[in-house]
């Protein structure tokens, strides 16, 4: 072969470009998906914080609410802002505090995002997202049936108590997989 090249200089520049431009376009990718994935991880840890003041929140009203004599009232009282209040009051106790909301918004919001950009992150928000309703539903059946019907209290109580073991630990196992942290403080807002 007296100088000829099997391919064209032309040829030869067009896929050495090809192979750079596709090897940036992966760095520019993974990239994005560090940054997705570590917002995402800091989105879901501040919703498990403001989930854990609703869990400790329950869990100390519950046990007053266990501790009421006979003669004690327990009312939920919707304010003319839109949010609600526990008062449990008698001879011996006066409690008033405002309840606070359940976070769900960025858990299903963002569960199919996270499906894609780290398994780890999404197995850990499904067992989440299975378990949040039930905060609110024990949210509600607080309003519905216990402020209403002292005779469900005991076993409303027992109940309650359990399905926040389950939810936090949900929450915990979320938690770790964010933060790296294995207790999660509570956020108030």
């Amino acid at each position: 072969m007296d100088g000829h090249t099997l391919l064209p200089v032309t040829v030869i520049a067009a896929i050495g470009i090809f192979f750079a431009r596709e090897i940036l376009e992966a760095i520019r990718r993974r990239m994005a998906n560090g940054r997705k994935r570590h917002a995402l991880r800091l989105l879901l840890a501040a919703e498990c914080e403001r989930n854990q003041w609703f869990i400790k929140w329950m869990r100390r009203n519950i046990e007053k609410a266990l501790e009421c004599e006979a003669d004690m009232v327990i009312e939920v009282r919707k304010k003319p802002a839109g949010y609600d209040v526990l008062t449990i009051s008698g001879e011996k106790m006066l409690s008033s505090s405002a309840m606070p909301n359940v976070t769900i918004h960025s858990t299903d919001k963002y569960l199919f995002e996270a499906a894609s950009v780290d398994p780890k992150l999404f197995n850990a928000l499904e067992a989440v997202a299975a378990h949040l309703p039930v905060l609110s539903h024990l949210r509600q059946g607080l309003i519905e049936h216990v402020a209403d019907d002292r005779e469900w209290l005991s076993a409303w109580g027992e109940y309650a108590r359990e399905e926040l073991d389950d939810v936090e630990s949900s929450l915990k196992a979320l938690y770790l997989v964010c933060t790296g942290k294995a207790e999660v403080p509570h956020r108030v807002r």
